[in-house]
């Protein structure tokens, strides 16, 4: 059910904010947590404030990918976002 993809974070909660939404669904695999040597550390939602441009720009153009590129983000296997999710995480990544 819908409810239970929301509650299992494959889909995000309705009207969630850019931020909300960086929670719910980056958080789980992009935190302070994580192996420091993996790459994927270097994006990490726990301190979004010490992130680069470059870094957030990296962040975004990962968001853009289509679903067929094996570096989309999300990760087919993790969530699906609609157009107005994609932008609202764009927009919690540059700052508005």
């Amino acid at each position: 059910s819908a409810e239970a993809e929301v509650a299992m974070s494959i889909r995000p909660a309705a009207g969630a904010s850019g931020a909300e939404l960086l929670a719910q669904l980056c958080q789980r695999c992009h935190n302070s947590q994580l192996d420091q040597t993996l790459s994927r550390s270097q994006f990490n939602v726990e301190a979004l404030e010490l992130l680069s441009r470059r870094e957030r720009d990296i962040a975004i153009e990962r968001l853009r990918l289509p679903a067929s590129d094996l570096r989309k983000m999300p990760p087919l296997t993790t969530a699906t976002l609609s157009a107005a999710e994609i932008a609202a995480l764009e927009a919690a990544l540059n700052g508005r």
